[in-house]
């Protein structure tokens, strides 16, 4: 039992941290998932990248020669 009801304190028992699962019958499916998870782990630091990326204040080489 995973909960954090009264009745697992009261018989001793260890707060678990519930492992879940998912039935996955494409591949593409389970690395979807995997992808997603990591995505989300990440999405911060990634939003920061596409920002520097996308929004490049820095002069080009062009910019430099004229």
């Amino acid at each position: 039992m995973c909960g954090y009801g009264y009745f697992k304190s009261k018989f001793g028992g260890v707060l678990q941290r519930p492992q879940r699962w998912h039935k996955s019958y494409w591949a593409s499916a389970r690395i979807a998932r995997r992808v997603y998870a990591l995505y989300f782990e990440k999405q911060i630091r990634l939003r920061g990248w596409w920002q520097r990326v996308s929004h490049d204040d820095r002069p080009s080489n062009q910019d430099q020669q004229a």
